[in-house]
């Protein structure tokens, strides 16, 4: 869990004065949600731990023996399929002095009709069944079951974290192509999450260039980091030609590059017009809708509100 010593910390002292039944993660993509929700999930079975949330390699290779259950709500998150996990968590695990543990991944996903059937699981679950919420977009769960859960935010690394991260995971590999360009485009991009930072290094070591190492790191299947370019240069034909190829459902990551971009020239653009330019883009980006449906058409629409302030105000 790299670059989250203080949320680890914070986890071990709750656990050893008041064990949560529900836990929630959040933060953004690659920050180690996923991860730290299955290391809690194996600590809940391993009795040879010295110290809690470090089980043992034995208990690592054993996961599959435990009752622990990853569910993706991409691929479930309606009522009749979530009923089926509720079921099972009323049950006992196998082994007596283990833990049920129920991961619930890309949570966000659930429909509200699902997150009301979790409420009362969430409330007054069995002593032995434990609750993890993983999401990267947590209003959009119900406000009354996030209040049942223990929430913990994962952030993104810092410029100089990021950097030590990505010398130490070249020097583990044996890379030895200089970082100096990659280091420069995941900061352009706010790009500091450590599974994503991995994602860029491989494909760095592979041989593309520093802005195709950031691109499409993030699950987007169209080349963000030149999208981001096109509209702070103003030249929204070039902005459209690459939206045309974006899919409904990579809005939300689209806009997150982009409002990642737009930080980054906040930083680099102090004191300029350019500032209040990214300041206002980041505004713009605020305002998107919780309609899925509605996520795109609003996307484009405020690209080009942006791309044409960067125009100077010309349609």
């Amino acid at each position: 869990m790299y670059g989250q010593e203080a949320a680890v910390k914070a986890i071990r002292n709750h656990v050893a004065k008041r064990p949560p039944r529900a836990w929630m993660f959040h933060g953004p993509s690659g920050s180690g949600k996923t991860t730290i929700a299955r290391i809690l999930s194996i600590a809940y079975q391993c009795e040879h731990q010295t110290l809690w949330g470090d089980p043992c390699i034995d208990c690592w290779r054993k996961r599959s023996d435990f009752a622990i259950h990853e569910i993706n709500a991409s691929d479930v998150s309606g009522v009749d399929e979530l009923s089926r996990v509720v079921q099972q968590s009323r049950y006992k695990p196998i082994n007596p002095d283990g833990k049920r543990v129920i991961i619930l991944d890309e949570a966000q996903k659930i429909s509200n009709a699902a997150q009301n059937m979790l409420l009362t699981p969430f409330e007054e679950p069995p002593a032995s069944t434990i609750w993890i919420v993983c999401t990267t977009e947590p209003t959009k769960l119900l406000l009354t079951l996030r209040r049942r859960c223990t929430s913990y935010q994962l952030k993104g690394l810092g410029i100089t974290a990021a950097e030590n991260f990505l010398i130490a995971q070249a020097a583990k590999a044996g890379i030895t192509r200089p970082l100096a360009d990659l280091f420069e485009a995941c900061h352009l991009m706010q790009l500091n999450a450590p599974a994503l930072l991995l994602q860029s290094l491989e494909k760095y070591a592979a041989g593309t260039s520093a802005d195709e190492a950031v691109s499409g790191v993030d699950g987007v299947t169209i080349d963000t980091l030149r999208l981001c370019k096109a509209v702070t240069a103003g030249t929204w034909k070039t902005a459209i030609g690459i939206m045309k190829d974006a899919q409904p459902d990579e809005a939300r990551w689209i806009r997150a590059s982009m409002a990642g971009w737009l930080r980054g020239c906040l930083i680099r653009e102090a004191s300029t017009p350019g500032q209040e330019r990214a300041a206002a883009g980041l505004l713009d980006l605020s305002n998107s809708p919780f309609d899925e449906s509605s996520m795109m058409p609003w996307l484009l629409g405020t690209l080009y509100k942006i791309c044409k302030r960067y125009r100077g105000g010309q349609s």
